[in-house]
């Protein structure tokens, strides 16, 4: 397996063969009819160091969690009738999208007409939300009940926490309202600020996870792990560290990359060694998130690479522009395949649409340097019936490729030249087999989804794939490295 001193040259992104195989601003609430604001979230991470962080990361600074809200609301609304209310919501119930409309006027925050009406809420976050606007426009503007809708009104209360008090007629409605319409006010405004009933719960990038490869993976064997460290009080990341969770790369790697991991230069992409720490290494790596790069809108995940900067050394080696490429995201929005085949509000073949991009190294013998590739037009399938899994690229330097994997542990990578011209140091020279039958074959092929209420919104994926065609097995490795990052297709 080649090794290249300490870890193979990494970047994210290609492949080809043929193959089988928290914080909530906005106070409320003064017992006066109409005077509740809507808290808006902005979270407890400045301004500033979100533009900090977005130097290294594309992914949000930070993000609600909507378990309490959603569980107050299912208890609020029972099960049924708060998936029957998002479904009103998203407007698959005319007659009540009109009403809809009316309160969402009122609330301040209007739709445009026509058909962009449709499905006004797509994310948990944003369906949540929008019934507490609801509430809020209802509150807002009691003094004017005899011109609301009744089943607006009933809803409001409701999402209150009124469902055991609400009189029989419309009439009895409207008049306990006006009756108790100071308790009214104030117990909506708990239910918005309260941790128990309507505040979500908020995270730091300290929850997130990342794969990674410090070097070359072994088929079968589980990728390294990348967490994040962060100043508690701030949110800014301060440094990255590395788990050796199986891999056996620790035996190649320095354990300063395990145990103190590497610290970032302050509000840099930079992280830098500590020459006191770290006695036989030194340098540091820049971290280039491809999702920043692209502006691909990604809030819970993200995708790229830490590049050795020039005359970094490791245990004494020069690593000169050695990449470790990384994929990963928030564990909270994290959702498990197995989740997403049984959710059967889902198609039965959902696609992300993104950027595949990554390098393939031509054997060390050959003295070529490290070929860069990527699609801006990827996909990434995954098929709710058998877990199967393809991702599809078409580089224009190098093959058009799909590569897959099942549940079960099958590979698939295959790819086509569709008539482009490949330099020889760059193809492969034998079929992806997976059998055994390939000399010094080695694959990994990692995804992670995530999306609020186990609904994927974003997908990543991590890649590799090696084999030898030159004579020496140290040398004649090809390798070839994809990063994946991606939106559900509409």
């Amino acid at each position: 397996m080649r090794k290249s001193v300490f870890f193979v040259s990494l970047l994210a992104l290609a492949a080809c063969g043929g193959g089988s195989g928290g914080g909530t601003s906005g106070g409320i609430i003064n017992p006066t009819p109409g005077e509740i604001v809507r808290p808006e979230y902005e979270g407890s991470v400045s301004a500033d160091i979100v533009d900090s962080n977005k130097k290294i990361l594309s992914m949000d600074s930070s993000i609600l969690d909507e378990t309490a809200r959603t569980a107050y609301l299912k208890e609020q609304f029972g099960e049924d009738g708060y998936n029957e209310y998002l479904a009103e919501l998203r407007g698959e119930n005319t007659e009540t999208e009109v009403s809809t409309q009316s309160l969402t006027n009122r609330a301040g925050t209007s739709r445009k007409n026509g058909n962009s009406d449709k499905n006004i809420c797509k994310s948990e976050h944003d369906c949540n939300q929008k019934i507490f606007d609801n509430m809020l426009a209802v509150l807002n503007d009691l003094d004017n009940l005899d011109t609301m809708d009744e089943k607006d009104v009933k809803n409001a209360l409701i999402a209150a926490g009124f469902k055991d008090e609400i009189p029989g007629t419309w009439d009895d409605i409207k008049a306990w309202i006006r009756g108790n319409a100071t308790e009214i006010i104030n117990q909506g405004g708990e239910v918005l600020n309260d941790p128990g009933k309507g505040k979500a719960t908020e995270f730091k990038l300290n929850n997130a996870e990342f794969k990674t490869m410090l070097t070359t993976m072994k088929t079968g064997l589980p990728a390294d792990e990348m967490t994040l460290n962060i100043d508690e009080k701030t949110g800014e990341v301060i440094g990255i560290k590395f788990a050796d969770v199986g891999s056996g790369s620790g035996e190649h790697n320095p354990e300063i990359f395990y145990n103190e991991g590497i610290d970032r230069k302050e509000a840099t992409n930079e992280f830098v060694f500590d020459d006191e720490v770290a006695s036989n290494s030194s340098g540091s790596f820049k971290m280039e998130s491809y999702a920043n790069v692209k502006e691909l809108g990604l809030r819970y995940s993200d995708f790229g690479v830490l590049v050795a900067t020039d005359g970094t050394k490791v245990n004494g080696n020069d690593i000169s522009g050695f990449q470790i490429p990384f994929v990963g995201g928030y564990e909270v929005k994290h959702i498990a395949a197995a989740d997403i085949r049984n959710n059967e509000d889902l198609t039965e073949e959902i696609f992300f649409k993104g950027i595949a991009k990554g390098t393939v190294e031509a054997p060390n013998e050959s003295g070529k340097p490290a070929l860069a590739i990527e699609d801006n037009n990827a996909y990434l399938a995954f098929n709710r019936e058998n877990g199967s899994e393809t991702l599809s690229a078409n580089f224009d330097n190098w093959y058009r490729v799909d590569i897959s994997k099942t549940p079960e542990g099958g590979y698939g990578f295959n790819c086509n030249a569709d008539g482009k011209t490949i330099d020889e140091d760059y193809q492969l020279q034998h079929k992806p087999s997976f059998d055994g039958t390939v000399p010094n074959e080695q694959v990994l092929f990692d995804t992670a989804y995530y999306g609020d209420n186990k609904t994927p919104e974003e997908a990543v994926a991590l890649f590799q794939y090696q084999q030898q065609i030159g004579q020496d097995k140290d040398n004649g490795n090809i390798n070839v490295f994809i990063g994946f990052g991606g939106k559900k297709a509409e």
